[in-house]
């Protein structure tokens, strides 16, 4: 038979759909599958969809469907019931694809099947017909302990925002920000930053001071594009003792504050003013370095010049020389501990008073570390 099948093709095989060996059936059928243009195969195929054997039925009828025979479609649905999981997963999957109503039919009644792999199926396949009827369903899957389910069901909701605007839909989703975790909190934050407006604008920033946000820079760029010309005032109510997020937060708010110079200049001023006196140093640092940016007064900023921490000294130095102000305390810089610091404070000094660089000459003069002098000397020749 196999020379026979070398020779003329598959359609000599014909004889062998009633063989009673079923190792030679399952052969004959496979040569038919590798060959269904030849003459002969699809007929062929219908004969095995009698099959004694529930493996070679499965897979003719399965054949079939995919060619677009659908009065099979019945019969391989009998394949649902099986105890075989491979057999309803594969029987599944085919008669989903189906473009009809039966199939549409079939996806919904997986949604409620205890497989895990048969849900997530039925989800795919509603999400790609844009069947609006199971929106429910899919916001509950993102607490499916099935990961695979879950991520259908964000695809599913993706494409429905995708294809028309849902306000409510969108607004359910910013609400479960607050009790979501892991992978369901990354995919409605997703949904959420992608679909969302002003309207979930509370909730991101619930989500990201609470320190919980998947991605806190999003996050912040989705607050202040919503906010429009009121961005810097959002932004300065969520400066906090966090060193990291307010890092992220004032990049934004220079940023807002360049866009709209006249909006949220005394909340932004408060607001890092309020930083200034931080127990924490970075934030004290960050806080300093933003500063000359956001019209903060100079009081505050310039008494971190005498600030326990070298690297705050160093911020608020930087600072005062952005400012070209605050040369009293700067002075008093130029014999600190640290070479840093003197360092900044030469640079501070001769922008704050062009007139200072005699002192500045004496501080070079004196200083004993060679890294540092040479970075003096630098900046007294510029």
């Amino acid at each position: 038979w196999d020379l026979l099948c070398r020779l003329d093709g598959p359609g000599v095989l014909a004889p062998l759909t009633g063989d009673p060996a079923e190792p030679l059936r399952r052969w004959a059928l496979q040569r038919f599958l590798q060959k269904l243009e030849t003459p002969g195969s699809l007929e062929s195929l219908e004969t095995f969809t009698r099959d004694p054997s529930p493996p070679l039925r499965f897979e003719a009828l399965r054949a079939l469907v995919r060619l677009g025979r659908r009065e099979h479609f019945p019969a391989l649905r009998e394949f649902l019931d099986s105890p075989e999981f491979t057999f309803r997963h594969d029987a599944a999957e085919t008669l989903v694809e189906q473009r009809d109503e039966r199939s549409q039919e079939l996806a919904r009644r997986l949604l409620d099947d205890p497989e895990a792999s048969l849900r997530r199926l039925g989800l795919s396949a509603l999400a790609e017909r844009g069947d609006r009827a199971v929106a429910d369903y899919a916001l509950a899957a993102l607490d499916d302990t099935d990961g695979r389910v879950r991520r259908a069901g964000a695809q599913y909701l993706g494409r429905l925002l995708s294809a028309a605007r849902d306000a409510a839909l969108v607004g359910r989703l910013a609400e479960g920000l607050d009790r979501w975790e892991g992978e369901a909190l990354h995919l409605a934050f997703g949904l959420v930053m992608e679909h969302g407006d002003a309207e979930a604008a509370r909730s991101v920033r619930r989500l990201f001071q609470s320190g919980r946000s998947p991605r806190p820079d999003r996050a912040l760029r989705a607050i202040t594009e919503w906010a429009g010309t009121t961005a810097a005032v959002e932004l300065a109510t969520l400066l906090t003792g966090d060193g990291e997020r307010n890092d992220l937060v004032l990049a934004r708010l220079r940023d807002a504050r360049r866009r709209f110079p006249e909006a949220g200049c005394d909340e932004a001023a408060e607001a890092i003013g309020r930083l200034l006196g931080d127990p924490d140093r970075r934030v004290r640092r960050s806080a300093a370095l933003a500063a000359p940016d956001l019209s903060v007064a100079l009081e505050p900023l310039a008494a971190l010049i005498d600030d326990p921490e070298p690297s705050v000294r160093c911020a608020a130095l930087e600072a005062c020389r952005r400012l070209g102000r605050g040369t009293d305390r700067i002075e008093a810089r130029l014999d600190d501990e640290d070479p840093d610091v003197r360092v900044a404070a030469v640079a501070a000094l001769l922008a704050a008073d062009s007139s200072a660089r005699e002192a500045v000459s004496r501080a070079i003069a004196r200083e004993e570390c060679a890294w540092a002098r040479r970075k003096m000397e630098a900046a007294t020749s510029k």
